[in-house]
């Protein structure tokens, strides 16, 4: 990774690379490293005895090679020997940094050079002595012809190893190692100095790749960029995008190497403090020596176009080898090459630093686009990975046998892990990928929930899992709703339920019915209607229960509005948000937009008709499922009717439906006395479903207040006369209410 326009994550190590914390707490390389300070700090004492008593020169000369023999034995260290593989060091750069550590790690060694130069009068060993005890080379004899190892730009100070206090008098200055690098030749260096050091700055990711990214970003793995590496995505979920980075960086290493990231945020705000960024980013590296170091600037460009300190601490970091670099995508402008569906950063929103910058750095880009067959495959490696992992505890999650014939039937499969392992199927896979566009980090989220709750790892669970991890940023457009209810929670007529069995096997089938007709419209449309209270919503609901699917329930008032195009333009938000979550669509009172188009005699028809008209065109590419209720279905256009797959009426319940109504609701432990005649109540109250809904919950109310065991008459018969008056219900309503409380008070 020397060279800046070429980058190889893997480079191959040599016999003795090893971690750093591996050689921390080996007592014989220790020993080593210690032995070798302690005769390099005996050998620089000798010499500035030497010096200072101005011995001869044969003296000077044995104490000089004595020295620098024990300076290659302390630089010949495994511990030395990884740091400066690591950072890329030359022999004097590797030299300079050793003398100038010893000076700090034994400082009673200055008093034995204070007295030779004015300028040794410390904090730390003058540049221009330590220089002079550094191995020379052909034209380097003197300290002075070596200036350039402590000038600012030099690769020591630019890493942060070497610290100079006077960048004006370079050879005077006093030199000091970074405290981080004290620390960590001493044992002292914990893995916490490098988030202490950040100030917030700084943090090491979570392991977040797993087997579903290393299989879903598969088609992008390809060598990073020394230089510049810009992240596009959609979504603005870092954890997703640290989870790419992670999972390329591990697909490019070798299978023992180690690799790194670290995430640098809210930089801007402290722009000013760039020297103490630089220690931590220093101290993050030391902490993980011999590992590939990558680092996630997410608004990189962003925070370049402000700060020119930032922009000089990017340039190091674009300019170093040692560090692989990531971005957001809308710190780079693009022009070409770009996939459909990704809004990128432009010219007009992109730093001309930026711009300039990556004329000059090699720039790799990598597009975070999944498909369902990726994502199918994702769901099969996680699958995989834990039934291999519960093998090894002969551990057993779900009871029961995998049996799956490849259709999506509506039964739950259920998944063994253990000694026999079934992977997922193909079509199990298939469906969970269609369903839940989730990223791969949700999915491994979904997948270590149920694992570590030990639920019954099915199919189902599977998707309730998946449901709770998804949510909707509508905007106020619609109310993002779980489903509650599945049609087993529900009384409807045999017309209907088989209609609604009929949708749901629509869109379960929806692959296979697509193959064999080709040209039927993209997704699945319906119409319930019926008078108030006989279910419609509420059957919605039931049809993203069965699903297992979200639920938006669109907010009429805030999609209409009052300027022109803007309803449009809310409608298309709503219908792409809810594409994109593949959530079931409903449009409760749906006349209200979906009405008629009528003759043009003002502005207002001409806009109300555009609406329409484009809800038609909508509807023909809408890929999910579209719900809309209505108590008028004439109210409805006619070009609608058309379009959909299913128009379902729920008629109000017969006398054989209410009485399995009344039957259905009584759910709790509060229930009718038996002298309750309920058969007469069923007979002559036709009664929506949600009024006898109501009745019983009011009827539980009263008996809850009175502290009654039972449901009495009088409190069934209150709740009645309370839904009656609701409906201003006339004299035959009231002579049935008085002539069945009659009879039950006989009875």
């Amino acid at each position: 990774m020397s060279d800046p326009k070429t980058c190889s994550v893997s480079a191959a190590p040599d016999s003795d690379e090893r971690s750093w914390h591996t050689l921390a707490w080996s007592e014989p390389e220790w020993s080593e490293l210690k032995q070798s300070e302690q005769q390099l700090a005996a050998a620089l004492y000798q010499l500035g005895l030497v010096l200072s008593e101005q011995s001869d020169a044969a003296q000077i000369t044995a104490a000089q090679t004595y020295q620098l023999n024990a300076l290659e034995g302390l630089l010949q260290t495994p511990h030395w020997k990884l740091l400066i593989r690591h950072f890329s060091l030359k022999d004097a750069e590797a030299a300079l940094l050793a003398v100038v550590f010893l000076f700090q790690l034994e400082p009673d060694l200055l008093a034995v050079y204070s007295g030779l130069s004015w300028y040794e009068q410390g904090p730390g060993i003058s540049a221009e002595r330590a220089l002079s005890l550094i191995p020379a080379t052909q034209g380097d004899d003197f300290p002075s012809n070596r200036v350039n190892l402590v000038l600012p730009d030099c690769p020591l100070i630019q890493h942060g190893l070497l610290i100079g206090q006077d960048p004006e008098n370079p050879l005077h200055q006093p030199l000091n190692v970074a405290g981080a690098l004290l620390a960590l030749m001493n044992r002292a260096y914990s893995q916490s100095t490098a988030y202490e050091t950040s100030q917030a700055w700084l943090s090491r990711a979570a392991c977040l790749s797993g087997p579903a990214a290393s299989v879903v970003y598969q088609h992008q793995f390809s060598m990073p960029s020394a230089g510049i590496n810009v992240i596009h995505a959609e979504a603005q979920d870092y954890r997703e995008k640290s989870a790419f980075i992670q999972a390329l960086l591990q697909s490019s290493a070798s299978q023992d190497d180690e690799t790194v990231l670290w995430r640098l945020h809210g930089v801007q705000e402290y722009h000013q403090a760039t020297p103490m960024i630089r220690q931590a980013l220093l101290a993050a590296r030391l902490s993980t020596l011999a590992a590939t170091q990558a680092l996630y600037w997410p608004t990189l460009a962003e925070d370049c176009d402000t700060s020119e300190a930032l922009r000089v601490l990017a340039g190091w970091l674009i300019a170093s080898p040692q560090i692989l670099l990531f971005c957001d995508q809308s710190a780079a402008p693009h022009t070409s090459g770009q996939p459909s569906g990704l809004s990128l950063g432009t010219e007009a929103t992109t730093s001309s630093w930026f711009v300039h910058t990556i004329r000059c750095y090699p720039v790799q880009r990598f597009y975070l686009q999944t498909t369902t067959q990726q994502r199918a495959k994702g769901w099969q490696a996680l699958i995989q990975k834990a039934a291999e992992e519960a093998a090894t505890g002969n551990r057993v999650i779900g009871t029961g046998t995998h049996e799956d014939d490849g259709e999506d039937d509506g039964t739950d499969d259920i998944i063994f892990i253990g000694t026999d392992t079934h992977i997922l199927s193909d079509s199990d896979a298939q469906l969970l990928a269609e369903r839940y566009p989730l990223s791969t980090t949700q999915m491994t989220t979904v997948l270590d929930s149920l694992i570590q709750q030990d639920s019954p790892l099915t199919t189902h669970a599977i998707q309730q899992a998946c449901l709770q991890r998804m949510h909707g940023a509508t905007q106020g457009l619609a109310t993002f709703t779980l489903p509650r209810f599945t049609f087993s929670d529900m009384v409807l007529t045999a017309d209907a339920l088989a209609q609604a069995e009929e949708l749901l096997a629509r869109i379960r089938f929806h692959s296979q019915l697509a193959a064999q007709v080709p040209g039927r419209l993209s997704g699945t449309q319906a119409l319930f209607w019926g008078p108030p209270g006989t279910g419609k919503s509420m059957a919605a609901e039931a049809i993203a229960g069965e699903l297992c699917l979200p639920l938006y329930k669109v907010n009429l008032a805030n999609v209409a509005s009052k300027w022109i195009g803007e309803t449009e333009k809310h409608l298309a938000n709503l219908f792409d948000q809810a594409e994109k979550q593949k959530a079931v669509l409903l449009f409760d009172e749906a006349d209200a937009i979906f009405a008629r188009r009528s003759e043009v005699e003002s502005s207002h028809d001409k806009n109300a008709n555009m609406g329409v008209s484009y809800l038609l065109q909508r509807m023909e590419t809408y890929q999910g499922v579209l719900l809309l209720s209505t108590n008028f279905k004439a109210n409805i256009d006619d070009a609608f009717l058309r379009r959909f797959t299913a128009v379902i009426e729920f008629p109000l319940p017969d006398k054989l439906h209410r009485k399995k109504l009344w039957q259905h609701v009584w759910q709790g432990e509060l229930q009718p006395a038996d002298q309750i005649e309920m058969d007469y109540l069923i007979e002559h109250f036709d009664l929506s479903p949600s009024q006898i809904h109501n009745i019983a919950e009011r009827a539980c109310l009263f008996a809850l207040m009175e502290r009654t065991p039972q449901i009495t008459q009088a409190q069934l018969g209150k709740s009645l006369q309370r839904e009656l008056d609701k409906q201003s219900a006339g004299f035959i309503a009231a002579h049935h209410l008085a002539a069945w409380t009659e009879r039950n008070v006989t009875s």
